[in-house]
This record gives structure tokens, sequence and C-alpha cells, in this order.
């Protein structure tokens, strides 16, 4: 019986340090047929050198040099130019794999309609770089209450997610530069299909200063915030290109519902009523507020 074919995305930046132990963990998974396809989006070191020595390891290691566009675009990218297989999934440049953690995800998918965009993921288990827990562990969210939550939901960490090729095609219709990837296709298969969230954690999430990662650290993800409150906009709401470009896909009712998150632009009156949607909210109650004060603000951008 032949395996599933997975094609994991990797966009890599000047990971060199840790390159190698990931790549490692992702061929030593299980009970799946496993190809890598790389981006690496212009690294300065030697991620590139170390990728193609580790190359002659592994046949299916596959690489594309590109320039430097940033990891949002370069996800997306590689994502779009990675060929065919039954099933893709996201990884970053320094965590660690369980050996089960494609096989486990595939389980659940290969239960649903393949023809359907389906994505799975799961929960982590962020550490330091001698694997040693963190001791406070950042919760994940399970599913957006509905699809007016989900358009302001970031529910899906990228590094965990497994989806079919419904879900990849929909996706790499047409991308944002401006929205994180992982964001934009979990929305895609929320809207269209189906999400699976599974709280086993099925990685290592490694924490270091070089990284993105605010794993326990509830000031770090608000000063993130704060300094996007500072810029035009604090949060992306991908309304218009979900209208302009899957009107097929749609419902009438999340027709509707978007063309009422795209009234908001240019009218206070508009924005308070969003203000005052109990369903447009975040995970938490910190998230939230954030969230209520950038659309009286007028700190949200659709794109």
């Amino acid at each position: 019986m032949d395996l599933p074919s997975i094609l994991v995305i990797l966009s890599t930046y000047n990971g060199e340090k840790y390159i190698s132990k990931q790549i490692d963990s992702i061929f030593a998974q299980k009970g799946v047929d496993v190809t890598c396809y790389i981006r690496d989006d212009g690294s300065s070191d030697g991620t590139v050198r170390c990728i193609e020595n580790l190359q002659k390891k592994y046949p299916k290691l596959l690489l594309e040099k590109g320039q430097n566009e940033g990891w949002r675009k370069s996800f997306m990218d590689a994502l779009s130019a990675c060929g065919d297989a039954d099933f893709y999934a996201f990884s970053d440049q320094d965590d660690i794999w369980f050996e089960n953690k494609l096989e486990r995800a595939i389980q659940y998918l290969e239960n649903l309609d393949s023809q359907k965009p389906a994505l799975y993921h799961s929960n982590r288990l962020s550490c330091y770089e001698n694997l040693e827990p963190l001791s406070k562990q950042m919760p994940r969210v399970e599913k957006p209450i509905d699809f007016t939550n989900a358009l302001v939901q970031e529910f899906c960490q990228g590094c965990t997610a497994v989806f079919n090729k419904a879900t990849k095609d929909l996706a790499c219709r047409i991308y944002s530069s401006k929205l994180p990837h992982d964001f934009w296709v979990a929305l895609i298969a929320f809207t269209f299909g189906s999400i699976i969230c599974e709280n086993t954690p099925t990685m290592y999430h490694i924490h270091h200063g070089n990284n993105a990662s605010t794993d326990g650290s509830l000031w770090a993800s608000w000063n993130d915030r704060l300094k996007s409150f500072c810029g035009s906009s604090a949060y992306l709401i991908p309304s218009l290109i979900l209208l302009k470009n899957y009107q097929k896909e749609l419902s009438e009712e999340q027709k509707n519902i978007l063309m009422k998150y795209n009234k908001c632009a240019g009218s206070f009156i508009n924005r308070f009523i969003m203000f005052c949607n109990p369903r447009v909210k975040r995970v938490n109650l910190m998230g939230t507020i954030s969230l209520k004060i950038a659309i009286i603000l007028n700190k949200i951008e659709f794109v």
C-alpha cells in the first residue's frame, strides 16, 4: 500500500544554527512519504550551504534560492511553486517535530472529503533549546465561533498545520503579502471546508532570541501589538480579497458579513456597530479590548 504523499513547506532566513535538526525531524516522520520544499528568503549566513549539504543525505529535499521578500509572501510563494501532493504542511526553521506528527494529522484528514478544504492543527510544546518546557505554555485557539469571528481571530499555529490539496488550491488562487500565511490558509479551510484541532502537542517549539515567538510572555505579545498601533493599522481583515476572488464559493450569508466589514472603512457608525458585535472578539479579554480599540480608532486595514 502506498504511503500518503506530503509536501512540507519551509521558508528559511538566516537559520543555519537550527535548520539541520528541523530537517532531520521532518525526514524522520513515520507512515508518510515526505518531500520538503524550502524557499530560502535571501539568507546572508550559511543557511543555503547547510541545506545543500543536507540534500546529499535527503534526495527529497528541494531548495529554491529566492530574493528577500518577507516570510509571509515567501511561505505562500513556496506553497504555490512546490507541486502536487496528497497533503501539505507548514514548518518553521527552528523547531523539532515528534516522529508521528504528520501521520497523526493525516489519520484525521483522510476521513474527510478530499474535494473539500480541510486543515488540521495541534498544540505544541514550547521549550528552551535543551527541550526543557517553558513554565508557561500559550493557550491554543481551537476553532472560531463563526465566520464573523474567524476574520479577526488568528486561530491556527502555522508550524502545526497540515492540510489537503483542495485547501492549497483555493488558498493559492490569490493571496496578499500583508497576511500571515497560516492565517490565510486556515481561514480558507474554515470558510469553505473544515478545521480539525487537537490539543495534544505534536512538536517542540524552540524558544530563543532569534525567533518571533512570544510564548509565555504576555508583555512581548502586547509590545508587538502596541508597535502596530503606532503604524497605519493594528489588525488586517481580508474582506476585500475574499469578496473579489471567491464569489462563487462564498455563501450569501458570508458575502453579507464581508460587506458589513467593508462598510466600516469610512464610517464611524458602522465601526461602532462592529464594536458592539459580541462575535467580533479575540481569544482572550485583553486581545478583545485591543481589537475593539483598533476598531474605534480606525486602526483596521481591509485587504
